[in-house]
């Protein structure tokens, strides 16, 4: 089940390899490699996926007393890819396209019991690609850009509600919504 090189005499992977830097209490830096799962711990997540595999990014994490503002962003693994349009890619060609992502998560914690968090990402890239500036901007709402700049992206986007209720019981909603088109 290894998915690096096993061609050599040695084969490794690293899974966690970063820097986390604590500004203050309510600043935190991040550069380097671990998973994310957006959602309850050790359960299913929609945004991201609930077993993702590590990958190489940077971010930060702001955090007050009722709430946190989490924005992250890396370079992805390319994969082989095709235009089934022949826009990008002429019809029949396969070539090699670079893969990004951006997102940022915003978490309110209303009551003691009630906690709210809204998340927005973007995936893009394509043959040649690399950074693009307005999804670098934290504060930045992705969609606007792509619509406005015309940077294209798939963006997607998630609600996660949550209640503690007595007795050890909650109720947790997850609604996510994959690369809407509003024209």
């Amino acid at each position: 089940d290894f998915h690096g090189d096993k061609a050599e005499w040695v084969s490794a992977y690293f899974m966690d390899a970063y820097a986390n830097f604590s500004v203050s209490e309510q600043l935190n830096l991040f550069a380097g490699r671990t998973a994310r799962n957006l959602g309850i711990p050790n359960e299913y997540g929609l945004f991201i996926s609930d077993n993702p595999y590590p990958w190489d990014h940077f971010g930060f994490q702001a955090t007050g007393k009722r709430i946190q503002y989490s924005w992250y962003a890396g370079r992805l693994n390319d994969m082989m890819g095709y235009d089934d349009q022949g826009v990008v890619i002429a019809l029949g060609k396969t070539v090699r396209s670079s893969r990004f992502i951006a997102f940022q998560r915003f978490d309110a914690r209303m009551t003691q019991r009630m906690q709210l968090g809204l998340s927005s990402g973007t995936l893009y890239g394509g043959p040649g690609h690399t950074f693009e500036a307005p999804y670098l901007n934290p504060m930045n709402f992705h969609y606007l850009s792509q619509r406005n700049q015309r940077v294209q992206m798939n963006g997607f986007w998630q609600v996660n509600y949550f209640y503690h209720l007595p007795n050890q019981w909650a109720l947790y909603f997850d609604l996510f919504v994959d690369d809407i088109v509003i024209n």
